[in-house]
Parts: structure tokens; C-alpha cells; sequence
């Protein structure tokens, strides 16, 4: 018996044995088309808007990080669009108002409960009809909100969590505003449209001043189309998706690497026809466009794009680090390696691991001693394979130097001859 050492930096996530995976969808009650929205302020707690079940104007919550759902709200009639807490108590949720519901004239609502029972923002302003398409939390009294795509456009804010609101036209820059990204209280993005919703083209507008006056920084280069969700994962890279009207052909979206001074219009699809509209990245280079019955991946900062089938309408990406985010679709679906299952059969599970979890390295103990050919491949919790060992008549203890890596969860397969196991490790 013989040791043998290995640097290794970890992981394959699969789902079952299907392949490759990193989303799974959440218990969320059935609707009809999507949520709409989803905000958390932290992992564990969270909440989700639906209009679209028969207007339902639903609101849900989870406080275990999705692994089941509380409906605190249904039936309300109302076209919910977007939602935000300050804390566990404050929260906000801007309506869609284009007449799907003549009844509802209410632009916001709100909660001092945790969403318990929702009311009117009083005196709330603005022109009527209008509506709210985003809206972003700055700090714990502050939050920034926009709208609508189909116009009128206008900036919302509020910075006394909530007790009053002030409201900028901004006609003057847009046709209609659909979301918002601010690096200070100060500065920030807000992106809609030039013209008419479905006729003019994406822009980006950028303000240093809270919202009091903006400049345009970016017009795409298509007519047609709308920038919908803008999403920054650095100070630098942000990207921006673009629901087209043009029918089949290209499709776009718009990309910084300066922090938002310029914008690059880039393709993800040579041809077709898709609803872009959530987008979200867990870093500057991998990231997902959502909207259609499937999603787009990138994993080279949008040079190319791949197909993903884990979830539908994506409309909205929420990201607390690359480990860990939700996205409201059709449900609320969860990125979270560590929820994945494995599928094994008995007779495979030939490899014993010790320590797990560990912190420097680990030792690996193989039933199949006399095994000619041994492989171990470690990968990423994005699929990338960072590290492959193969070996000879090896022998039946192997240790793994891990000690470089990142606290996190990753997971081993280890093959040896016909026999394939795969080990989920966590990494202190």
C-alpha cells in the first residue's frame, strides 16, 4: 500500500446524473405565468410577487432559503411588479399599472410587518397612470425606484425608509424606465427606452447627483428593443439585457468594462427569436440571460453562449456571492451547490474520504485495490475542470493537498477501471 500526493482545487456538481448543474427550482405556489420579483436580505429570508394568477396580486416568503414558502397575500387584484425590504419589517412593492386591472390605481404599496398586511403609500407622487418597473435599496432608509417601460418615465425616492417620496419626470431623457443600479447614493444607472416602448431603442442614463438630473451614456444601436435589467457584478463589468420587438433575427445585450463611462452593443444569439429580459452574472465573466423557456449562459464574459433548461421566464437575478442566488421565473429558483443531490449506486461507492469537511487536505481510501487505471478529475462549482490526475496500477490510499483552496463546497469523482463514484466535500 502506497501513498500518493496530488494538488487538487475541487469540484463537480451534478444534477442526479444528468450533468452539469447549479439551479433547482424552490416549492413556490403554481402560477399562471411568473414571479415577476423576488428581493432577499439575506440568504435565508426572502420574498416573491405574482400578479399574473388571475391578477392575484401575490406575495410569498421564505425563511429558509426557499425550502418552503409562506403566502402572505392572494386575491388582492393588484399588478404587482417588483419588490424591496429595508429590513425584515419595511418593504415596498411597485405596481405595473398598464390596465390589466382598471381597478387598481395604486402605484405602491407597502409594509411594516414584513408583509403581513400591505396598504397604499399615502400622498405618494407622480402623474397618473404610472407604474413601477424597479426599484433599488441604497441603504436601510434609502431606496431608489423607477418606471414604467411603457411610460411615463420617472425616478421615485425616498431617503426616511419610506415615511416620504419625491418624484423626478424624466420624460425629458426616456420614453420609459424598467430598472436601476447605483454604486453610492449618488451615483448610479437608470435604463429603459428612448421612445415608444416597443419602438425606440435601449438607454442607459447615469446620474451623480441622487436622481435630481441624469445624462444619457449609452443609445444601442437597434431600433425595436429595450434595455431591461442591468446588472453590475464588479465595479468595472456590467451588462445589461435587451428585450427585443423585432421578431427573429440577432439578439443583443450591452456590456461595460469601464465602470459604465462606455457600452458596447454584443450579440448572444446569430438569429431567432428570444424574450430577453432577467440578467445576472456571479462574476465578470459567468452569468445568465433569462426570459424565454430557457436561459443563455456565458462563462467568457459573453463571448459565447450556451443553452440552460433549468428554469422559464426569468425575469430578475438576485446574487449574494458566487455561491449563492435566487431568480424569479416561473418559480423562484435557487443557485446553491450544496442542495444538489447526488445520484450513486451502491456498488460504486468504492472511495471513502477523510476528513470531510477539511481544511488542508484529504485522504482518499479505495476498495478496488488491485484497480489498473485510476482517474481523478475535480472541477469547479461552475463545471470547469481545474485539476485531472491519472495513475497506473496506484495504489489504495491517495491523499489530495487542498490547501489553497477557498473555503466552499466542492465535490470529487474519483474513477478506478468500470467504477465511477462521485464525493460532495466541504472546505473550511
Amino acid at each position: 500500500m502506497r501513498a500518493k500526493t496530488f494538488c487538487a482545487a475541487a469540484a463537480l456538481f451534478l444534477c442526479g446524473t444528468a450533468g452539469y448543474a447549479q439551479w433547482s427550482s424552490t416549492p413556490t405556489p403554481a402560477v399562471i405565468y411568473r414571479y415577476d420579483d423576488a428581493y432577499f436580505l439575506h440568504p435565508s429570508l426572502g420574498w416573491a410577487i405574482n400578479y399574473s394568477n388571475n391578477y392575484d396580486g401575490m406575495v410569498i416568503k421564505t425563511s429558509d432559503g426557499g425550502q418552503s414558502w409562506q403566502t402572505l397575500l392572494s386575491g388582492s387584484g393588484a399588478t404587482f411588479r417588483d419588490i424591496a425590504f429595508t429590513d425584515s419589517l419595511h418593504g415596498w412593492i411597485g405596481t405595473l399599472q398598464t390596465g390589466l386591472n382598471a381597478q387598481d390605481t395604486v402605484i405602491m404599496y407597502q409594509t411594516v410587518d414584513g408583509g403581513a398586511s400591505w396598504s397604499p403609500v399615502p400622498n405618494f407622487p407622480g402623474p397618473r397612470p404610472a407604474g413601477i418597473c424597479g426599484m433599488r435599496v441604497i441603504n436601510d432608509s434609502t431606496v431608489y425606484a423607477c418606471g414604467r417601460y411603457k411610460g411615463p418615465a420617472g425616478f421615485y425616492k425616498t431617503t426616511n425608509n419610506g415615511q416620504s417620496w419625491s418624484y423626478v419626470d424624466m420624460s425629458a431623457y426616456a420614453g420609459g424606465l424598467v430598472d436601476m443600479h447605483f454604486f453610492t447614493p449618488d451615483s448610479g444607472f437608470a435604463v429603459g427606452t428612448s421612445g415608444i416602448w416597443n419602438l425606440g431603442s435601449g438607454i442607459i442614463l447615469f446620474t451623480s447627483d441622487g436622481g435630481s438630473t441624469w445624462q444619457v451614456r449609452h443609445t444601442s444601436t437597434h431600433s425595436q428593443e429595450i434595455c431591461w435589467k442591468i446588472f453590475f457584478p464588479s465595479a468595472n463589468t456590467g451588462y445589461v439585457s435587451l428585450q427585443s420587438f423585432r421578431g427573429s433575427g440577432p439578439q443583443y445585450f450591452l456590456k461595460t468594462s469601464d465602470g459604465g463611462q462606455t457600452w458596447q452593443d454584443l450579440s448572444f444569439m446569430s438569429s431567432g427569436n428570444f424574450n430577453a429580459q432577467g440578467i445576472g452574472f456571479i462574476n465578470d465573466t459567468t452569468g445568465w440571460i433569462g426570459g424565454g423557456s430557457y436561459n443563455y449562459k456565458t462563462t467568457n464574459g459573453g463571448l459565447s453562449w450556451t443553452t440552460e433548461t433549468w428554469g422559464a421566464t426569468v425575469n430578475r437575478f438576485r446574487f449574494f456571492s458566487d455561491t449563492i442566488g435566487y431568480a424569479a421565473g416561473a418559480k423562484v429558483y435557487k443557485f446553491d451547490p450544496s442542495t444538489i443531490s447526488i445520484a450513486e449506486h451502491a456498488e460504486e461507492n468504492f472511495v471513502q474520504v477523510f476528513p470531510n469537511p477539511f481544511s488542508q487536505e484529504i485522504a482518499l481510501t479505495m476498495q478496488a485495490q488491485h484497480a489498473k487505471r485510476l482517474r481523478i478529475a475535480i472541477r469547479n462549482c461552475l463545471g470547469q475542470l481545474v485539476y485531472e490526475a491519472q495513475e497506473n496500477d496506484p495504489g489504495a490510499t491517495q491523499t489530495v493537498d487542498l490547501h489553497f483552496l477557498p473555503a466552499g463546497i466542492y465535490l470529487l469523482e474519483v474513477t478506478a477501471d468500470e467504477l465511477r463514484t462521485v464525493r460532495k466535500l466541504v472546505k473550511e
